[in-house]
């Protein structure tokens, strides 16, 4: 379970890649986790195809909710931003900004 420090650390982590408008989706930690898990799973079409590919089906809709999981994260965190209060016009093009930086991470322009 995350303490309230590393919750903050996360935020903060998320602000500055989103400020940055580059960074990976998921954590290196996560993606190496998933590649892991699929060449475990792909070597195990040899023994039973069709379980490993019903574990490949889990893996990519696994890998789907932490992508989204990850962009919806991103998004409160931006929404926080600009909602608080009367912005400036400044704060909202910087949060405009950030949201074209989330929008191409995205779309992976």
């Amino acid at each position: 379970m995350s303490t309230g420090n590393e919750l903050r650390e996360r935020d903060v982590r998320a602000s500055e890649t989103l400020d940055a408008g580059t960074g990976a989706v998921l954590e290196a930690d996560d993606c190496r986790q998933l590649l892991d898990r699929w060449h475990e799973t792909e070597l195990g079409f040899v023994e039973d195809p069709r379980r490993a590919v019903e574990a490949c089906d889990a893996l990519v809709t696994e890998a789907m909710d932490r992508v989204a999981a990850s962009f919806q994260a991103d998004r409160l965190l931006l929404e926080r931003k600009w909602s608080q209060g009367e912005p400036s016009t400044e704060d909202l093009r910087a949060t405009i900004q950030r949201y074209r930086a989330l929008f191409q991470r995205m779309l992976a322009v």
